[in-house]
């Protein structure tokens, strides 16, 4: 499920910022993750809501250090700031995580959704620290390889 406003997500390290210009009819939150689109047509290069089956299109971002609507604007017509290093306590989808999953690689499937599942989702990080069976540490990475 997507964000509906915006989240304070606690942080440790939080590090490097860049700015993207955000793709028309689009609203990020706050402590939301954000994709780039990288397929070409309309919305490529533009920063994003993240979605599953995009591994293809989309690469991870960041994570939005503030919101940005850009709801009834055009492509490019506001900016978003977002943290692409350090580490992040994130909610995971589904459960299940355990203190075995440190180390494991992190996808995004939503902006506040994450999970262990590489298929059609975008790389975010490494899981850093267990801290319970929805939540964890994650040490991300913008544009992860």
């Amino acid at each position: 499920m997507a964000l509906g406003a915006n989240s304070q997500l606690a942080s440790r390290g939080a590090g490097r910022l860049r700015a993207f210009k955000v793709a028309a009819a689009t609203h990020l939150y706050m402590g939301g993750a954000v994709n780039i689109r990288r397929e070409a047509g309309a919305g490529a290069g533009y920063a994003k809501v993240p979605a599953t089956n995009a591994t293809t299109v989309e690469e991870f971002g960041g994570i939005a250090r503030e919101e940005a609507d850009n709801a009834a604007g055009a492509a490019g017509a506001k900016d978003i700031e977002v943290y692409t290093e350090g580490e992040f306590k994130l909610p995971f989808g589904g459960g299940g995580l355990s203190q075995a999953d440190v180390g494991a690689l992190v996808y995004c499937t939503s902006d506040n959704v994450f999970t262990l599942t590489a298929t059609n989702n975008a790389k975010v990080g490494r899981l850093s620290g267990f801290v319970s069976a929805t939540e964890a540490w994650v040490d991300i990475k913008s544009f992860a390889a």
